[in-house]
């Protein structure tokens, strides 16, 4: 199985934000009629300091007409440095400002790795899970959409699953299978649950399974079993899995999967 550094995983938690970010940009400064040239064409030596063809290829006369014109012109650290770039900061809050200073700091780091280059990938991965952190619990000031901070929720727990090693604290399989026999399996077998009763005792095999072969393993070994078991449940989306994701009226396992990463180390 291949597995990604932690710092594509930053990668791809900044691809899940950067649609939004264009979105609120875009939104914020296209409600002024000169806003192109002022931010952009007449910033565009500041904004864009190591990318010469970008910068030949800004028009004063052809502005974008849609958020997602700014993907020809635009990467996440150009539309930081936008933001932060005066007179276009004088359209965004000073919360916006803070949130937009801290991704463009994410992103160099990203790019020059100042602080890692020396370091070992027990601290990249620390790094990561913070950038990712910070990304998911941003993502809200930029859209409505629950279902893109589920997914970032998603990558970091795929993360912390590819890089456990033998340092890595995890709660014990018992009190794994407690959590998601509490938070998941009971709520979707409960008789609030839409899913019918044939389904159910699939799902009840299946985890009653899972926890006989937890049992029958090491104790060092079992939480990891019990782990990717989450994660084959998220990444499968078939069969049961697929069922507890219908209804709406019962949390799936990308539901909670934020509460289950946490509890899971410890943290």
């Amino acid at each position: 199985m291949l597995i990604i550094s932690p710092r594509s995983y930053v990668t791809a938690a900044f691809d899940l934000l950067f649609p939004h970010l264009l979105s609120y940009v875009f939104d914020n400064l296209s409600k002024k009629t000169r806003w192109w040239k002022e931010c952009v064409y007449e910033n565009k030596d500041r904004i864009f300091i190591n990318a010469g063809d970008i910068r030949n290829q800004i028009n004063e006369n052809i502005k974008p007409k849609k958020s997602n014109d700014l993907l020809e012109y635009f990467d996440e650290h150009s539309l930081c440095k936008l933001v932060l770039s005066y007179p276009a900061k004088k359209n965004f809050s000073k919360k916006d400002i803070i949130i937009f200073k801290e991704l463009l700091d994410i992103r160099i780091e990203w790019a020059h790795r100042k602080h890692l280059q020396t370091n070992s990938y027990n601290n990249e991965r620390e790094w990561a899970e913070d950038s990712i952190k910070y990304i998911r619990d941003k993502v809200e000031n930029f859209c409505n959409n629950h279902n893109t901070k589920k997914r970032v929720s998603i990558l970091l727990f795929k993360m912390k699953c590819d890089w456990i090693d033998d340092d890595t604290k995890l709660r014990s399989h018992h009190e794994l299978l407690e959590w998601i026999s509490d938070n998941v399996v009971n709520k979707v077998t409960s008789q609030d649950s839409h899913i019918d009763d044939l389904m159910k005792n699939r799902i009840i095999k299946s985890f009653d399974e899972l926890k006989k072969y937890a049992d029958a393993v090491s104790p060092k070994t079992a939480p990891r079993y019990v782990i990717d078991y989450y994660w084959n449940a998220i990444r499968n989306k078939i069969d049961v899995y697929e069922e507890i994701s219908k209804d709406k009226n019962i949390p799936s396992f990308e539901d909670v999967v934020e509460e289950f990463t946490e509890f899971c180390y410890g943290k």
